[in-house]
């Protein structure tokens, strides 16, 4: 009987260490798990944030090249946009300048040309101090009606200003350009499209 109660007390002994070795397990186990768990959330968050960051970077990265190439678009429009009205203006420029060729052979165009040298006149005191010039072709044309009519000097000007009068009067310190190219020159130069 002393053997068996020994027995006992021995399986019981067993028994009882066994149950705390579990208990030791399942609590270290707990604990080793608790602390792995933690371990990974750390790491996850440290990921997490690594992501975020570099997503806030990229983020960054892309808005400002997208407003780069925003920019780098609406700067092409602009100079595309301004190319195409200087063409369009030195098309017209050109157009103009065809026409008014044209009007210097019409028989309209004499009107025009006396009545831009009355014009000029008129802005000075002293008519017998001035000079006129006129295109090489109007010389050809008007030079002895001119001289009847204004009893004035008149000089020759490129065919280049097409037609019109340029004015010098020393004495009164005038200059006047109403010549068809300059007028034109200053038209095109108001057109803003």
């Amino acid at each position: 009987m002393k053997e068996d109660n020994t027995q006992l007390k021995l399986e019981k002994i067993e028994k009882n260490c066994i149950n705390s070795a579990d208990e030791d397990y399942k609590k270290l186990k707990n604990e080793n798990d608790t602390s792995i768990e933690k371990i990974v959330n750390e790491e996850v968050e440290k990921y997490k944030k690594f992501l975020d960051e570099k997503y806030k970077r990229e983020e960054a990265k892309l808005e400002k090249e997208y407003n780069k190439n925003i920019y780098n678009y609406s700067m092409n429009s602009k100079r595309k946009e301004r190319q195409f009205e200087d063409t369009l203006i030195l098309n017209l420029h050109k157009e103009i300048i065809e026409r008014f060729y044209k009007y210097t052979a019409d028989n309209e165009y004499e009107k025009y040309l006396f009545s831009s040298i009355e014009k000029v006149l008129s802005k000075i005191q002293k008519k017998e101090e001035s000079i006129i010039y006129i295109t090489e072709n109007d010389i050809e044309k008007f030079e002895e009606r001119i001289k009847e009519k204004y009893d004035i000097e008149i000089r020759k000007i490129d065919n280049d200003y097409i037609g019109g009068v340029i004015l010098l009067n020393n004495a009164d310190k005038v200059s006047i350009d109403n010549t068809l190219k300059t007028n034109i020159e200053e038209k095109i130069k108001k057109i803003h499209l």
